[in-house]
């Protein structure tokens, strides 16, 4: 088991720096983990709002999710549905905060 800590303060939206860390990091386990062999675990404090920002975070920027769709399937998958509004307001009101690095940001075997 791979466990990485990624510092992020509570009631803030994290940083641009973080959030591509966490891109850099979900897309290297997905290109890793092609046969979907393993899983992956995303948690804060209470596990929603903070996760949830960043999961969604991925899904918009990364998959090209629209932010409705992205925030909803979060909810549904988790049961419970983000309920900061920092969080949500950042993630309706900007789309896409960059792809910048994201697709080939590490070394592809």
């Amino acid at each position: 088991m791979e466990y990485k800590k990624l510092f992020t303060i509570g009631l803030e939206v994290p940083d641009d720096p973080t959030i591509l860390q966490f891109k850099k990091w979900v897309r290297k386990f997905l290109w890793e983990n092609a046969d979907n062999e393993k899983l992956i675990g995303v948690h804060c404090t209470n596990g929603i709002n903070r996760t949830g920002y960043l999961i969604c975070r991925y899904l918009i920027d990364v998959e090209g999710w629209d932010p409705e769709t992205a925030i909803q399937a979060f909810g549904d998958a988790r049961g419970h549905h983000i309920d900061g509004q920092i969080y949500l307001t950042d993630l309706k009101t900007q789309p896409m905060r960059s792809r910048k690095c994201v697709i080939f940001s590490f070394e592809i075997p």
